[in-house]
């Protein structure tokens, strides 16, 4: 599983068996955990959560989101390297 990014005390990344899954990021404290939460990665360039698992406080979601809408890029960039033969396909 790709560690993505880093944001404060948060990692960002994915798990390597979820691939044929829309883009998505799993967000979780210090280190990738089954306890995290997860942002879908939209058409738009933006994200929805879909899920907070780790009861991550809202505050903190808010900032997590707009920093991962900052980082679309590097983060589709991130899922095409890691899934080699997945294509990217979005949330609806």
């Amino acid at each position: 599983m790709p560690n993505v990014l880093i944001f404060g005390s948060y990692i960002l990344f994915f798990w390597s068996n979820e691939g044929s899954e829309p883009v998505h990021i799993h967000v979780a404290v210090k280190r990738p955990s089954r306890v995290s939460a997860k942002f879908w990665i939209l058409e738009d360039g933006s994200c929805k959560l879909a899920n907070n698992h780790a009861d991550i406080p809202k505050k903190d979601l808010k900032r997590i989101s707009e920093f991962i809408q900052g980082n679309i890029e590097d983060i589709l960039k991130a899922w095409k390297d890691f899934f080699v033969e997945e294509e990217i396909r979005y949330y609806k």
